[in-house]
């Protein structure tokens, strides 16, 4: 993988599904496997968000991430509700609020002298970036 592996990076995913319970957590948890293992950090859509609660419509989403769902049982033409439109910028917002955290915390470590993980598993002393 070496210079080519993304870790370290920020990614955000919304998947979309035929139905309700059509498969949307399963493709989730899938695709976290491979981020896992690009070293990336993965969080989903914490029910901070109350529109997971809701039981007045039918809707996407779930911990796992945002979701919509693509057909309303009359041709595949559903577009995103509000409710999940709301959920996917709900958690487009604490992907960036996470990803402040951890560049505040590789500043932090920069500045102590203390070891640090970088892109790709490296530590930051041996990070491209670090021996330029």
């Amino acid at each position: 993988m070496g210079e080519r592996c993304p870790g370290g990076q920020g990614r955000q995913r919304v998947h979309v599904t035929g139905s309700q319970h059509g498969g949307q957590e399963a493709t989730l948890l899938s695709t976290h496997i491979v981020l896992l293992h690009l070293g990336m950090v993965v969080t989903g859509l914490p029910y901070t968000f109350k529109g997971q609660l809701r039981m007045d419509e039918i809707t996407g989403g779930s911990p796992y991430g945002a979701t919509t769902i693509a057909d309303d049982g009359h041709g595949g033409d559903r577009q995103p509700t509000q409710n999940e439109l709301d959920g996917a910028r709900f958690q487009g917002r604490h992907v960036a609020r996470l990803a402040e955290a951890l560049r505040r915390a590789r500043v932090a470590d920069a500045a102590s002298g203390a070891p640090s993980p970088g892109a790709g598993g490296r530590t930051a002393e041996h990070s491209p970036e670090a021996m330029s």
